[in-house]
């Protein structure tokens, strides 16, 4: 019997609830079809590789849940990064309906969230295997209520990056985490907690209670104490002084370094109790060796060589091996080989590179319009930096500036593992082109030792002027798998210019929202890499910063779309994954990835001989859309328990929040003693005559008498055993279980006629 996979289908599926004040969305896009170059973009089914659910179809997984508690976040959530292996993801979230079961005690919980105050989210890590969510560190300290409420008292855990192999998260928090952490103050007359901004790694195999679960990474060369940062005159609650870093980029594989920046004000890094080292400084922690080093500083020949040169203003990225760095940056020329006739403005922002641990290792230009280490460039050489057509030893690959047309202040780098090759967007385009429109484009660059940036550069998009469809919109982030093999990227653009990488399957027919697209170097070709459940376009946009597994063969991502799981109800983003699927989508699940109970996938297969998809009932009720192989007999049974009355010992802790707030309700309950399980009863049935292979509509309504249940619990989980047999004797008779829930209906309005005036 052939297997057959429907979106949305997952052998024990579970429907994703929202959180507390979770809403629903729903977006309609524009129809139309665009085409470029008399290429047709219509969309159709895949017939290609495309990147869908661990289990196969279209769609994704969402890991942005506690699968205890069958909640998605009730707060928005952004940077989900996975880890090289493909089994973790992190992701920075405000979602305040996590921490029930995340393996804090009462009394930690309490710790961190003091009377009137409220923990808004914080950084998580989510199993995929085993479908666990746990706490890496905490968001912001808010006010819980009054006038004041959200308003932000010690910033909160920010920016994480995790290790290949998921044990090790970096990130950024005002909190106090380690003892030696004294960089705090109290301002008397509110009594209120300033801290510095430290960065910090976890080690999630340490309960957070215990020491060594948290080290300070933002720490003095040689020792574990904390910076001295300048002081300010006004405290500045909940700002960023101190130090930070880009997420997703900051870590290297093994969790032995970490690459950060300071910030906001001056600081006594690498070493010493002088505040004298200017801001805006990359710094890389070896915490093994607790040593911490100058990345930023002024070249050979500059005075003060080997001192900090600052301009580290933007995204950096520490290579998976540890041993390099890319950052956007400014004071490039006190840094770097320039060549005369280019702009040596510091506040113009380059593409830097440097490996970092080797003794005299210079810093270098990732791509450029001059290629000072052609070895036919002699020193004192002049470029016409007006001209986009000129050519020549000298002259790089751009026609302009990287950072022309279109900024790249906010664009992280990708790199290789080993740093060797450099992923970047540039507002450029390659020389002798001077052509396209302001808008950020991808390109890849060898950093070889011998390879001029002329041979080095390859341009891999380009935006063109005029082009049907949207061909101009800038690429808003990129990322590069560590194996170098794969390029995922964010933009609205659905229509693509090169010839290569060649185009294949189809992208957005209105290109209104940010689309997630993959660029696969080994086969040179280039495609959207996630839709929707049953093929349809995504009813959101994909945030910015993607992440890759170390292959390539998997994605995590944030995304603003409810079509990309069944059941999406909080109308926030979330994060997701997207595994590489064969041809048609129907790649068998990495092994032990998403196998265990939970994850809320909806989107693995179910038997091989049935296929079964459920979805939601206008009524509550449950639709089961079910794929049988010829004519029969179809039933289904959903059973489940009731409880008719709430624990006794069962307490819920509500706390107000000002309505203009993103801040959700939270809810707390008491641990109760566990009581034998009610009997499971028949909670609703339906049956039907099936006259040919095909999808048959099975809907099943929950029976009479538990509708006053449902009401008062919300919510009745159900076990749905679906029976088919076959008119053919000769055929065998087939069944699969699903699990599902059966959702309270709101309660409808009622219409007043007060106020009306009767006519006549």
């Amino acid at each position: 019997m052939t297997r057959v996979l429907l979106p949305g289908v997952e052998h024990r599926s579970r429907r994703l609830l929202p959180g507390p004040r979770g809403g629903r969305t729903s977006r309609r896009l524009a129809p139309g079809v665009l085409t470029l170059f008399a290429s047709l973009l219509a969309f159709a089914a895949p017939a290609h590789a495309i990147y869908g659910p661990a289990a196969g179809g279209l769609g994704a997984n969402i890991v942005s849940v506690d699968n205890a508690s069958d909640e998605q976040g009730n707060g928005a959530t952004t940077d989900a990064d996975i880890s090289a292996n493909g089994q973790y993801v992190v992701f920075q979230t405000k979602a305040t309906n996590f921490f029930e079961d995340d393996g804090e005690s009462q009394q930690e919980r309490e710790a961190a969230e003091p009377p009137d105050t409220l923990r808004e989210g914080g950084i998580f890590r989510y199993d995929r295997a085993t479908g666990q969510l746990q706490l890496v560190a905490s968001g912001n300290l808010v006010v819980a209520e009054g006038s004041e409420a959200g308003k932000v008292l010690i910033r909160g855990a920010v920016n994480p990056s995790v290790s290949a192999e998921g044990r090790y998260v970096a990130f950024a928090s005002a909190q106090k985490l380690v003892p030696q952490d004294t960089d705090c103050a109290t301002d008397a007359p509110q009594g209120t907690i300033y801290c510095n901004v430290q960065v910090y790694e976890r080690d999630m195999d340490v309960a957070p209670s215990q020491t060594g679960a948290y080290t300070l990474v933002s720490a003095q060369n040689g020792s574990e104490d904390p910076p001295v940062y300048e002081a300010t005159s006004t405290p500045i609650a909940g700002g960023d002084p101190g130090t930070q870093l880009w997420p997703n980029t900051a870590i290297s594989a093994n969790g032995r370094y970490v690459l950060f920046r300071t910030a906001e004000v001056k600081s006594s890094l690498p070493e010493g109790v002088t505040v004298t080292t200017e801001k805006n400084q990359l710094f890389v922690r070896d915490l093994l060796a607790q040593t911490t080093t100058l990345v930023t500083r002024k070249k050979q020949g500059e005075p003060e060589a080997g001192a900090s040169a600052g301009g580290a203003e933007g995204p950096a990225t520490l290579s998976a091996d540890g041993s390099t760095i890319a950052w956007v940056g400014r004071n490039a020329p006190e840094q770097t080989a320039f060549v005369s006739g280019e702009d040596s403005e510091s506040s113009t922002s380059y593409y830097l590179w440097r490996r970092w641990q080797e003794p005299g290792s210079p810093t270098r230009r990732i791509t450029g319009i001059s290629d000072p280490e052609d070895p036919a460039c002699p020193p004192g050489s002049t470029i016409n930096s007006g001209s986009p057509t000129a050519t020549g030893p000298c002259y790089g690959p751009l026609s302009s500036p990287e950072s022309s047309g279109a900024g790249i202040s906010a664009q992280a780098p990708g790199l290789s593992a080993d740093g060797d090759t450099v992923a970047f967007l540039a507002g450029s385009q390659l020389r002798p082109g001077d052509t396209k429109p302001d808008a950020l484009d991808v390109f890849l660059a060898s950093m070889s030792q011998g390879v001029t940036r002329k041979a080095g550069t390859r341009e891999l998009t380009l935006a063109i002027n005029g082009a049907q469809g949207d061909g101009n919109a800038s690429i808003t982030s990129l990322a590069l798998s560590a194996d170098g093999s794969h390029i995922a990227f964010v933009s609205q653009r659905n229509a693509f210019a090169l010839p290569e990488p060649a185009t294949t399957g189809s992208f957005s027919t209105t290109g209104e929202q940010s689309e997630l697209d993959v660029i696969d170097l080994a086969t040179n070709t280039l495609e959207r890499a996630v839709v929707g459940l049953e093929g349809v376009e995504p009813n959101g946009s994909t945030l910015s910063n993607p992440t890759l597994t170390a292959d390539g063969s998997t994605l995590a991502f944030a995304s603003s779309a409810s079509n990309l799981i069944f059941g999406d109800a909080n109308g926030l983003s979330d994060a997701f994954t997207a595994t590489l699927q064969v041809a048609g989508g129907t790649a068998a699940p990495p092994a032990g990835v998403n196998a265990g109970a939970g994850g809320f996938s909806f989107s693995a297969i179910a038997s091989p001989e049935l296929g079964v998809s459920v979805k939601r009932a206008k009524d509550g009720g449950l639709l089961l859309l079910v794929e049988t192989p010829g004519a029969g007999k179809l039933t289904a049974e959903a059973h489940g328990s009731i409880s008719k009355a709430a624990p006794a010992k069962t307490a819920k802790k509500v706390r107000k929040a000002n309505a203009s707030s993103a801040l959700a309700r939270v809810s707390r309950a008491k641990k109760v003693t566990k009581k034998k399980a009610p009997p499971a009863v028949l909670l609703a049935s339906a049956s039907a005559a099936v006259r040919s292979e095909g999808t048959t509509t099975l809907t099943l309504r929950l029976s009479s008498k538990y509708v006053k249940d449902l009401q008062r619990a919300g919510k009745l989980k159900a076990n749905v055993k679906i029976d088919f047999t076959p008119t053919a004797p000769s055929e065998s008779a087939l069944s699969d279980e699903v699990s599902a829930t059966f959702l309270a209906a709101p309660a409808a309005k009622k219409s007043s006629d007060k106020g009306k005036v009767k006519k006549g």
